[in-house]
């Protein structure tokens, strides 16, 4: 009995020796586990982001009713927008579609876009697009670009036209491009504009 199972023992082991030296001299390759494949698209909804300064200091905060990137594209399709500046006293921008290329680079939205600003929000602006600096310091409007001060009824100012560049927290405005402006019951073109708009 014990001379049986020492024989069957070196059997399995020169089997085992015998396999092993087969797969080292195996000149075929070994087909590999099938790979995951991921869908096209990443896809949130309900997303919210924050986008940080040096100083770790929130600038921009960013919701979005859907959120989606390509594998193919670096950039961030964002649907149902609304960007608020970080700080208290800020800005927030709605709009019905936004676009984040990557980190550093400037936010594209477009839309039904309106803005709110000033020292108390009381300032508002529409356009059909905008680009916003990522650290929320600068927002240029283009097409179709209105902003209006309070009491606009009663005196207030409201400039339109196709291109604006607004820091909204300085409340400077500035374009090298025809420009329209209302003054009360004035009204005059202009072929540029460098002002602080709330003065």
């Amino acid at each position: 009995m014990i001379r049986i199972r020492r024989f069957l023992l070196a059997v399995l082991l020169a089997g085992l020796a015998a396999a092993s030296l087969l797969l080292t001299y195996r000149t075929e390759p070994i087909a590999a586990r099938d790979q995951v494949s991921l869908s096209s698209d990443y896809y949130f909804r309900g997303a919210e982001m924050t986008l940080a300064g040096d100083e770790g200091k929130a600038e921009l905060i960013i919701t979005a009713g859907k959120a989606n990137r390509a594998l193919d594209s670096p950039a961030l399709q964002l649907d149902e927008v609304f960007i608020r500046r970080g700080d208290s006293g800020g800005w927030s921008l709605m709009a019905d579609s936004a676009q984040l290329p990557h980190e550093g680079a400037e936010i594209t939205a477009e839309g039904n876009l309106q803005l709110t600003f000033g020292p108390s929000g009381e300032w508002t602006a529409s356009a059909l697009r905008a680009e916003i600096r990522d650290d929320g310091s600068l927002v240029t409007l283009t097409e179709n670009m209105e902003i209006q001060g309070p009491d606009v009824g009663t005196g207030g100012l409201t400039i339109s036209g196709e291109h604006v560049e607004l820091e909204p927290e300085s409340m400077l405005a500035r374009t090298d491009q025809p420009v329209r402006m209302r003054i009360g019951k004035i009204q005059f073109e202009s072929n540029g504009l460098n002002a602080r708009i709330d003065e």
